[in-house]
Formats: C-alpha cells, sequence, structure tokens
C-alpha cells in the first residue's frame, strides 16, 4: 500500500505512467481501493498538519522509535543510561501491538502502539525525537522548530550502501529534511551520511551506544552469564555465531553451510566443545525455513538483543552485514562467506571491497574452512587496528553517556 504512495507521486508528472497504474488496478479490481488509501493518506497529513502544528510540547518528554518496535539497539541504551540517572524525563516508546514483546521494557517507561492516534498525540507534543531509522518520519508528522530530533542509525562501519525502494528513498529524503543531529562513530559514517541522505545533518560524534557493552570487560562478564543461561549454553562452550545479512530479492539460501564440518574445523583450530548460533536479519525472519537436524547448532534469531550475541560469541561469521563492524571492537576473529558477493554487488552495492576490511574472506564452504585452519591471529589483529584507524573510528565505549547528556542539555535537565 505504502509503496503505492510514491509510485503515484513519483509517477504523476508522466501521464502515461500514471495511467498505466490506474487501468492495472482497474483491471486487478483494486480501483477503488487504492483511490480510497491515498484519499486516507492525504487527509491523515492534513489533518496531523492541523492538529500538531501549534500545540503545546513538553520540554520533558522524550519520544522513542526503532525500526523493529522493541527495546532494543542504540535507543535502548540511552534510555537506559537516562533511567540510571533518574532524569526527570517522560520516556515514551512506540511498539506493534501486533507482535509479542521480546525483552520486558523498564517499568518508567510509557508504551503507545504504532501508527495510532496516541502515538501521534505523543510524538506531536514530544521536545526530543529519538530514533535508530526512518521511523519517525515514516507517518509524515511534521516536527515544529521547537523540537530535536536525534538519529543514531543502526549501522556501522558497514559495507553495503544504503538504499531501499522508492517509498523507502522518500522517507530517507524526508528525514535530512527535519533530523537536527545524527549519532556517528567514525569519519567513514560521516561521509556515508554526508553522501547519501543526510547532507544537512549535523555530526554528535559519539560512538554508537550499543557498543558500549562490547568495551566495557565487567559488563560483558555479568551479561554472558545471563545470555548463555538463557540459551542453555555452558561457560565452557565456545561459541561460533553466524549471522547473514537480508538480499534484496528475498533469497534465504545463504543461511545454508556445512555445520558438521564447520565445528570439527572450530574444533581442531581452536580446541574445545563449539556450538553454533543461527541468527537471520529480521526483514528475513518470516520468509526462511531453516531446518536444523543438528543438536550443536541453534537458531537464536528471535533472542532480542544482537550485542549479548556478539559478546558471548568467540568467533563471528557473516557476509555483508553491519555487525561484523561492531565485533571487530572485541578484537574476535571474523570470517566472511560470500557466496553471492557478484550479486549481491548488483542488488545493492558496496562502500568498499571486501578485501579492505581485516576479515578473511570465502565464497566456498571449503574456502571458510581452509580460512579457519590457516587464520593467525597476530596478523588479524594488525589488520583490524589499521582498518579502524583507517576508518576514523572514534568508538570509546561511553556513547550513552554522551547521549543522555546531549538530551538533558536540550530539556534543560541537570
Amino acid at each position: 500500500m505504502l509503496k503505492y504512495y510514491s509510485i503515484c507521486k513519483k509517477s504523476c508528472f508522466d501521464e502515461e505512467i500514471y495511467l498505466i497504474h490506474w487501468r492495472k488496478n482497474c483491471i486487478e479490481g483494486f480501483f477503488f481501493l487504492r483511490l480510497r488509501e491515498t484519499l486516507d493518506n492525504k487527509l491523515s497529513n492534513l489533518g496531523k498538519r492541523i492538529r500538531y502544528r501549534n500545540n503545546k510540547v513538553d520540554e520533558k518528554k522524550l519520544f522513542v522509535m526503532s525500526y523493529d518496535n522493541q527495546f532494543t539497539c542504540n535507543p535502548r541504551y540511552i534510555v537506559e543510561e537516562l533511567l540510571a540517572r533518574k532524569a526527570p524525563i517522560k520516556i515514551v516508546w512506540v511498539i506493534n501491538k501486533n507482535k509479542k514483546i521480546t525483552t520486558p521494557f523498564p517499568k518508567q517507561v510509557t508504551l503507545v502502539p504504532r501508527g495510532t492516534f496516541e502515538m501521534f498525540e505523543e510524538q506531536g507534543s514530544a521536545k526530543v525525537w529519538l530514533d535508530n531509522g526512518l521511523n519517525c518520519v515514516w507517518f509524515d508528522m511534521p516536527k515544529k522548530e521547537n523540537q530535536v530530533y536525534i538519529n543514531t542509525w543502526h549501522g556501522s562501519l558497514g559495507i553495503k550502501k544504503l538504499g531501499g525502494d522508492d517509498f523507502w528513498m522518500s522517507k530517507a529524503k524526508r528525514c535530512n529534511a527535519v533530523t537536527d543531529y545524527l549519532v556517528t562513530n567514525s569519519a567513514f559514517e560521516e561521509d556515508v551520511f554526508k553522501n547519501s541522505f543526510w547532507k544537512d545533518g549535523k555530526f554528535l560524534k559519539y560512538g554508537h551506544a550499543r557498543n558500549d557493552l562490547l568495551l566495557d570487560a565487567h559488563k560483558k562478564t555479568k551479561l554472558n552469564e545471563k545470555t548463555r543461561m538463557a540459551l542453555g549454553l555452558s561457560k565452557d562452550t565456545k561459541i561460533a555465531l553466524y549471522a547473514p545479512t537480508f538480499r534484496d530479492n528475498g533469497d534465504t539460501s545463504a543461511i545454508q553451510l556445512n555445520y558438521p564440518s564447520l565445528k570439527k574445523s572450530l574444533e581442531e583450530k581452536f580446541g574445545g566443545n563449539w556450538e553454533i548460533l543461527i541468527r537471520l536479519h529480521f526483514k528475513n525472519r518470516s520468509l526462511a525455513i531453516f531446518n536444523n537436524p543438528y543438536p550443536f547448532v541453534h537458531d537464536v534469531t528471535m533472542y532480542p538483543e544482537m550485542q549479548e550475541l556478539l559478546s558471548i560469541a568467540d568467533i563471528g561469521i557473516t557476509d555483508y552485514s553491519s555487525w561484523a563492524y561492531d565485533f571487530l571492537l572485541t578484537k574476535k576473529p571474523l570470517f566472511i562467506i560470500a557466496k553471492d558477493i557478484d550479486l549481491f554487488d548488483n542488488l545493492r552495492g558496496f562502500y568498499y571491497h571486501l578485501n579492505e576490511t581485516p576479515f578473511p574472506i570465502a565464497v566456498t564452504d571449503f574456502e571458510l574452512l581452509d580460512n579457519i585452519k590457516n587464520f593467525n591471529d597476530a596478523d588479524y589483529q594488525e589488520k583490524s587496528l589499521e582498518f579502524l584507524e583507517g576508518k576514523g573510528c572514534y568508538e570509546d565505549g561511553k556513547a550513552a553517556k554522551k547521549v543522555a547528556d546531549k538530551i538533558c542539555e536540550i530539556m534543560g535537565v541537570e
């Protein structure tokens, strides 16, 4: 439905394409449905402009949206920091009322359903919007001059280019127009934002709040016990995390690896008893069917917090996912298996070549096993340091505190 709006809007200047879309809808029997959807959307936007143009803003209210509508990613750790310091702020978080909450929200956080009148009332009156995607602009909520929009995004030093369909791109353009601050973790990320959608944004060069955990030895030790217990893994078990990214064409075949051979190679190279965690990208969860006959392989796709999995993993395996560059901060080995690199490059594209990363790269299962066998940690650590320095990374483990300080400053809270 939403994609249709962008097609209609984009095509309205081309009469021939415009008529083709409406003719298609007539033949398919959706003419009046699409017409009603278009009118409803325009009426909704008009109503929001009238209702929220001059309403009062609560100087002590924080409105939070996350791409998965869960208590996760950068916003989670920022909110936890605000709660820990007992800041006198009302915190409102948007959830999907049709989906199960995977991580309990703190009782101090007010929850509102996505896309409802209650959500618009809270967003229209909040002093600060906190977002890790395009969520705060998804419903075309007008932003007043005395409201502040902070976007943490959810990537990092990732290799794959930002992008989406026409509707997504239209929202990215609007996001640029209303974003006040972008939280970044490197000179590389600043360049990506400037050269994509946020040409006018101001950068808060704080690092990413979700990565604070990976740089805090005390927090990691405490959290690792909890995470292993939740997954039923003993403290002596070695863990390999395999989490491929999604494909724009919907292909989910990347999840298939030779898991028995992988386990054997890990145990021969690094010793100990190894088990493998599999996690699908949230965009692929409803598409992929993972038939797992192996007791040493665990599907952790629905585990709510990715950073906790990164913390307990002894090695990582992925393809083009940006979590690899968070994992790099842990100094633990990561291996790339890129079976469809040419196709992925054509569909999405890369900011730099995989060969520029410190990760051993394979395009077949056999090459992955060979890379594990020949892994040299000293060489890997040297290349990792060079990579982080080359990208101008400035993660220091204090991002959540810095963003919380900024929010308190904006609200006039000590």
